[in-house]
């Protein structure tokens, strides 16, 4: 059973099972369209983040525009896997990310993964 303090809101791109997985795992999962926040703009569902300290997960670029996306927030990470990328493999890759970062604050801090590794980029 997980003992951090993290709690995620998945964007509309991530699929329902990662929420499942993440879950499963004992971490706090909400996707925006289990809060109402279908079809919002990012800076609506990053506003409704940064209010409840929910981390975004998320395949959309535009989350690693610090500019846009400005601290305080209690994370991002920004997936970014080929279109043809299994959900399996996706949950697999995030699990593996989330347990490599077991014990770091990700407040104010943005994470893009791709298929070779996880970079902090702000």
């Amino acid at each position: 059973m997980i003992t951090s303090s993290w709690a995620f809101l998945l964007d509309e791109n991530m699929p329902k099972r990662v929420a499942h997985v993440l879950r499963a795992a004992g971490y706090p999962a909400a996707r925006v369209i289990e809060v109402g926040l279908r079809a919002q703009p990012d800076s609506l569902i990053f506003a409704y983040a940064r209010t409840r300290r929910l981390i975004i997960i998320t395949r959309d670029a535009d989350y690693l525009d610090v500019a846009r996306f400005r601290p305080p927030h209690a994370g991002i990470l920004v997936l970014k896997f080929p279109s043809g990328t299994s959900v399996s493999d996706l949950s697999s890759a995030l699990m593996a990310a989330l347990d490599s970062l077991v014990g770091e604050n990700l407040a104010d801090r943005t994470y893009l993964l791709d298929a070779s590794a996880l970079v902090r980029t702000a």
